[in-house]
């Protein structure tokens, strides 16, 4: 898991304030709200967990979502932190993120037009012997 990158309060800003925390790059992502972030940041003070494991243990965002800001967190803070280089790299994440789900969907769309189709000549089947 990618979640040992990054040191619990490795650095000292607050999450809420620190825009290349995980929580803020979730947020800005969509992936959670800002009433998330804050029930992430209690519950973080309260437990030895990181953002990203509370998040997904909570059923707040995926995984993979997590996976992504930490991704766009390693790129900016190798980098420098810029607010347009934050937004550019979610942006580019947001895009794999969207192609992903396309493909998803599309995957079910086209197993539901099997399944259909599968209970139509089931269905034209049973007429005839009916």
């Amino acid at each position: 898991m990618l979640f040992n990158l990054f040191k619990k309060n490795e650095y000292t800003k607050s999450p809420m304030d620190d825009e290349t925390s995980i929580g803020s790059i979730l947020k800005a992502m969509g992936a959670i709200t800002s009433r998330d972030l804050e029930f992430i940041i209690a519950r973080q003070e309260k437990t030895n967990l990181r953002m990203g494991e509370i998040s997904v243990n909570s059923g707040m965002c995926s995984q993979s979502d997590v996976d992504y800001a930490i991704e766009i967190q390693s790129r900016i803070r190798s980098e420098g932190s810029d607010k347009l280089k934050i937004y550019a790299e979610i942006h580019k994440c947001n895009i794999k993120k969207n192609i992903e789900v396309s493909k998803r969907r599309s995957e079910i769309n086209n197993s539901l037009s099997k399944t259909i189709e599968d209970h139509l000549k089931d269905d034209q089947a049973l007429k005839k012997v009916g």
